[in-house]
Formats: structure tokens, C-alpha cells, sequence
């Protein structure tokens, strides 16, 4: 078994089933439009991660699988540059709010509940509107969506999609994910446009926010691991390059199918857990409030923990450093990251381009 131990997080790993799984949430960012967030959120916290290293952390796969996709709608002159810019401006101020509002209920709830219970509350609305979504635009003809474009241009229509930024801002940066899983139901049942128009619009917006969310996530509650985020990042792109190969090939209409099943799936998988959550489960969890309540506690039981977690396998001494520097130097380190993610990302960009035009 090939295992990775997360400094930030302070367990191990397997990395090739978080690989894979990365992987494949890359392909369906591509061919939904999505981040992918609300499943790989989901099966990180099956393995056992603490929400708030998942929240600070998978925000670096949010933003490689978005920049792969954005990069190239750029260059295509794709995207809506006035209802980007307000939509994405909206999101920004969310994901301020968004931290800060995780800082403070993490500080008097049960973080790892609220954030599952928050998901299936998420996923049920969003499976609606995205039925609504289709059912409503399924005569939708190119004329219908010019006319719908031009509406969100009106003073009105830019003043609601600063709402909706704004909101999804919010909502996005709380459960680290990225904000397609709203993005694209909302636009589609409210404004009708395309699908690419409509993913164009959410993989710009997924930039930006998830960057922000990123820094301050780690500059404000210290939650970023650099090696999850790392094997994120590679697999995202690994995953989010395969998508671009494959997405005008792609039926739209089963890409409309994988997601309700990916939806009902994942939310069968949080009841699950919440359902078999035993009461001991629960003593712990409430005997963990009160130690973070307490600073002198939690420097005698941390390392009694940390002892239990990693019994089979103890950190390296540069696991220990790597460890110490992101606390000490939470920007630098996602710095480094995000670099590494657009560099890698104009590389594969760069080889998928020549692949493509030797084919041709």
C-alpha cells in the first residue's frame, strides 16, 4: 500500500485511491462545468481528514481543473468578459465572508456535522434546480440564449448576478468547493444560456474565488496541507486534461445523467455516515470541543493523538518541517502551490495542443 502522511492533517494516506478519485473528479469538472468539490469533499472526509484541512486544502484542485479550462476558453475568446467580471466580483466578497463565517462556527460547533449536513442540504437543492434547469430549457434554441446574454448585460441583470456571486461566494468557501455545483443550475434556470456560455462563466469564477479562499484559509486558520494539495493538483490536471480530449465528444445529455447520479450517490454516502455515527463517536467528538476550548489541554493531548493516528506510521523529520513551515508561512506555501499548478497546467496545455494538431 502506497501511503502519503499529511503533515497539516497528521494521518496517513493511500495516494493511489485519492489519485484516482481526484482524477476522475478533473474528467467531470471539464465535462460539467463543476469543481468537482462535492465529491471529493465528501470522500476525503470518509478517509478520516478534519473538514478544516479539507476545506483549506482541496481549493488548489478547484483551481487547477478551473485554470486548465479557463486558459483555454481565453485563448478562444469564449468567455463573457463584462458578466464574468461581475459575477466573479460578487464571489470574491463571499468567499470573504465565507472564511470568516467557518472560523467562527468551527469554533462553537461540531465542524465535521455541520459541514455534512450542510452538503446534503446543498446537493438536494441543487438536484432540483438542475432538473428544473433542464426540464425549463430543453427547447432552448442559439436565438433564445443571444437574447438571454443581453438581459444579464441590463443594470438589472448585472445587479443579480452580483447577488449570485456573492451568495455562491459564501456558500463555495465554507465547504471548499468551488461553486459550479450552483453556478451552472442557477444560470441555466434563470438566464437559459448555452452550455458552454454557462460553463465558461463558472470555470472563470472558480479562478478566482478558489485562489482567495485558498490564502485566506491558510492565513487565517492555518488549514493548508501542502502534500494533499500537491496530489490533488497533479491528479486534478491529470484528470482535467482527459476532460478537454474528450468533451466535444461527450454527450451533453449524459454528462446531465452522471451528475443526478453523482448527486444522489454522494448524498447516500453522507446519510450513511451520519446514520452509522456511533454514540461513541459522538462522546469523542464533544470531548474534542472542549479541548480546543482550552490551550493547556490540548499541548498535553495533542501528542497522545497524534501518537494514535500515525502508530503504523510516524512522520519523517521533514514531514515534521514541512509541517512547521506551512504554520509559520501559510502564503508562501500556497504560493509555491498555485505556481506549480500553472505551470504544470500551461505544460500539459502545451503537450494536449501539439497531440492535437500532429493528429490533424
Amino acid at each position: 500500500m502506497m501511503n502519503l502522511y499529511l503533515p497539516i492533517a497528521e494521518m496517513p494516506i493511500n495516494i493511489l485511491s485519492v489519485f484516482a478519485v481526484s482524477c476522475g473528479v478533473g474528467i467531470l469538472s471539464i465535462l460539467l462545468g463543476l469543481s468537482g468539490g462535492f465529491i471529493l469533499s465528501p470522500f476525503l472526509i470518509s478517509l478520516g481528514i478534519p473538514p478544516s484541512v479539507i476545506v483549506g486544502s482541496t481549493g488548489i484542485q478547484s483551481f487547477t481543473t478551473s485554470f486548465n479550462a479557463f486558459f483555454n476558453y481565453l485563448k478562444q475568446d469564449d468567455i463573457p468578459v463584462k458578466i464574468a467580471t461581475i459575477l466573479t466580483l460578487g464571489g470574491l466578497v463571499g468567499v470573504t465572508i465565507g472564511v470568516k463565517g467557518f472560523e467562527y462556527i468551527s469554533s462553537i460547533y461540531n465542524i465535521n456535522l455541520v459541514v455534512k449536513y450542510a452538503f446534503i442540504v446543498l446537493l438536494v437543492v441543487v438536484f432540483f434546480l438542475t432538473y428544473l434547469s433542464e426540464k425549463k430549457n430543453k427547447n432552448t434554441e442559439d436565438h433564445q440564449e443571444d437574447d438571454s446574454l443581453q438581459n444579464l448585460q441590463t443594470s438589472k441583470g448585472l445587479s443579480s448576478l452580483l447577488f449570485i456571486g456573492l451568495s455562491i461566494g459564501i456558500i463555495s468557501s465554507f465547504l471548499g468547493i468551488g461553486g459550479g455545483l450552483l453556478i451552472m443550475p442557477i444560470l441555466k434556470f434563470f438566464y437559459k444560456p448555452s452550455d458552454k456560455t454557462a460553463i465558461c462563466l463558472s470555470q472563470t469564477n472558480i479562478v478566482f474565488t478558489s485562489l482567495l479562499a485558498l490564502l485566506m484559509h491558510a492565513g487565517i486558520n492555518s488549514n493548508f496541507d501542502p502534500f494533499l494539495s500537491i496530489l490533488l493538483l497533479i491528479s486534478g490536471l491529470v484528470g482535467s486534461q482527459i476532460g478537454l480530449i474528450i468533451y466535444d465528444k461527450f454527450p451533453r445529455k449524459l454528462a446531465y445523467y452522471l451528475f443526478c447520479i453523482l448527486i444522489f450517490m454522494t448524498i447516500s454516502s453522507l446519510l450513511y455516515g451520519i446514520i452509522n455515527e456511533t454514540p461513541k463517536d459522538c462522546e469523542t467528538k464533544k470531548a474534542s470541543q472542549e479541548i480546543i476550548k482550552n490551550e493547556v489541554i490540548i499541548n498535553e493531548k495533542e501528542p497522545q493523538i497524534s501518537d494514535k493516528k500515525s502508530a503504523k506510521f510516524q512522520p519523517s523529520d521533514f514531514t515534521n518541517q514541512v509541517k512547521s513551515y506551512s504554520k509559520e508561512n501559510p502564503f508562501h506555501v500556497v504560493g509555491v502551490a498555485v505556481g506549480i499548478a500553472i505551470f504544470l497546467s500551461m505544460v500539459l496545455n502545451w503537450i494536449t495542443n501539439k497531440m492535437r494538431k500532429s493528429k490533424n
